[in-house]
Parts: C-alpha cells; sequence; structure tokens
C-alpha cells in the first residue's frame, strides 16, 4: 500500500512538474510577444516618420507624372527617386478606380497616405487607411480599388522596369 501511495505522490509531483515547465515557456513565449509588439509599433512610427518625410520632399514633379489604366476613374504617379534596388512614387486614385489584378517580379509595398483602399491578394480584401502599409510579394496577383481619393507612396524592390519613369 506505502508503494503504491509513493508512485501516486512521485505521479503527481511529475505531473506539477511538468504544468510548471509548460506554464514557464508560455510565461516566455508572452513575454517574446510582448517584445515583438514594441518592436513593431516603434516600426510603424519609424514608417509613419518616413511617410511624413517624403510628403514633405515631394512638391511638384511634374516632370516625372505617368497616368495608368485603370477601370473607373483615374490614377497617376509621380517619381521621387529610381535606383537600381529601389523606385518610390507618389500616386493618386480617384474614387472608385481600380488597378486590375496583375502581378509582377518585385517587391512592392504600399504606404496609405490619405484615403481608402481596398487591397485583393491571397484570395482576400483588406481595407487599408491612412497609415496602413501592404506588402505584395513577387509573383503575387494583386489589385487595389480607391474607395476614396487615396494618395499613396508606392516602392518596388528593386526598382521596376520604367517605375516610376514609365
Amino acid at each position: 500500500m506505502f508503494t503504491g501511495l509513493l508512485m501516486a505522490v512521485t505521479d503527481i509531483t511529475g505531473k506539477h512538474k511538468r504544468l510548471e515547465e509548460r506554464l514557464q515557456r508560455k510565461q516566455k513565449r508572452e513575454e517574446e510577444l510582448l517584445i515583438e509588439q514594441d518592436k513593431i509599433s516603434e516600426n510603424v512610427q519609424q514608417i509613419m516618420k518616413f511617410v511624413s518625410t517624403l510628403e514633405s520632399m515631394v512638391i511638384d514633379c511634374n516632370d516625372n507624372k505617368i497616368v495608368y489604366d485603370v477601370d473607373n476613374g483615374e490614377c497617376y504617379g509621380e517619381g521621387i527617386v529610381n535606383e537600381d534596388e529601389f523606385a518610390i512614387q507618389r500616386n493618386f486614385m480617384s474614387e472608385n478606380s481600380k488597378f486590375r489584378t496583375h502581378s509582377h517580379e518585385e517587391n512592392e509595398i504600399l504606404i496609405i497616405i490619405s484615403g481608402q483602399l481596398t487591397a485583393y491578394f491571397n484570395n482576400g480584401y483588406k481595407t487599408l487607411l491612412p497609415g496602413d502599409v501592404v506588402y505584395f510579394s513577387p509573383n503575387q496577383e494583386h489589385s487595389v480599388i480607391a474607395n476614396k481619393d487615396t494618395w499613396i507612396f508606392g516602392i518596388t524592390i528593386p526598382s521596376s522596369k520604367g517605375y516610376p519613369d514609365a
């Protein structure tokens, strides 16, 4: 009988130890997630600072104006930077204008400055508001629709042929 009791206590002690280890792992993961969340917040703040810096730099880029063929409405871009490594363009999309679904070999990042877009990618839709950033990987099919008149910074990495000077 004493042996059975000792085995039961040993079993309970082992389970308790395993539960404590799981709890410690969970607490460590929660701490890691908080650190990641802080890093993401810092990155968003840096992006917004970058956006406001870019916006203040771009006053008039009519020499680099590009008009895009979109459904419903108008869209044009103004080239800001066009290096081999990357290109940056400031774009305007009028309300209800739509870039048709397409893909390309470059990474593309869109930063919403004002207005509102709906982006289609990964078989779903996402509404984007000022300050939001969306990333399209190479060869990923995507499209965007302007729900309101919208200003965007578009970045391609590496620079697309002709972007932003197409």
